[in-house]
């Protein structure tokens, strides 16, 4: 089981309480309340259509901006939010443009491996593979080619583990432990409970509003 981090006595009242109003980008909506007269299971079934729709706003809006960049480097994007066109190499070329040196190139394969995703996900890059109105993605799979957006979640996931300052930054947002496993952030990204999605996708979206390229996921 994943680890949250503990609370550190010199934090201030200020950052507490910001944290403790943050919540997912893709968290559940609340059970709405039930109006005067209503059945629980109108009040459910409401709920449930708003989950629903939810997660079709949600997942046609991350669609989009996977299409649009899916042919930029994963791991320049991941680090400094940098559209570098693909083909110099992850990590050992990615120096040329982040500045940075990477030491961890291997393992994250392994990630992509131990994220396993209930069925009717695409394996290869994570993403549901029917029932949202993902046509770019489904096309190509029709048609026997390579998944277009293949690697791009792992990698990044990746990144956002095995550089410093982007982790610490994102633990503090998310209240884990800086000192997660490699196994523990891999449970970490698979869980989904009161989310619209797994975590993956939550850093997926986190990471293009950090970069300044938030996601307009339409609630």
């Amino acid at each position: 089981m994943f680890r949250r981090s503990e609370d550190r006595s010199n934090t201030t009242q200020g950052t507490s309480q910001q944290s403790a109003r943050f919540r997912p980008f893709l968290h559940l909506p609340d059970r709405v309340e039930e109006y005067e007269g209503e059945t629980d299971s109108s009040a459910h079934a409401r709920h449930f259509n708003m989950v629903t729709e939810r997660r079709t706003q949600a997942m046609n809006a991350i669609g989009e901006k996977m299409k649009e960049l899916h042919i930029f480097c994963p791991c320049c994007f991941a680090c400094k939010g940098l559209m570098v066109k693909k083909g110099h190499g992850y990590f050992s070329g990615c120096r040329e443009f982040t500045g940075k040196v990477f030491h961890d190139g291997v393992g994250w394969q392994d990630l992509k491996r131990g994220v396993k995703l209930a069925k009717g996900h695409c394996w290869k890059c994570g993403l549901p593979n029917y029932g949202y109105n993902l046509a770019y993605h489904e096309n190509g799979h029709r048609k026997n080619e390579p998944c277009p957006f293949s690697d791009f979640l792992a990698l990044a996931h990746w990144m956002v583990y095995k550089t410093d300052g982007l982790w610490k930054k994102f633990c503090k947002q998310y209240r884990l432990n800086r000192d997660l496993n490699e196994r523990e952030w891999i449970e970490w990204l698979r869980d989904d409970r009161d989310m619209l999605f797994y975590h993956g996708l939550e850093v997926f979206v986190w990471l293009c509003n950090e970069h300044g390229m938030g996601i307009d996921l339409g609630f």
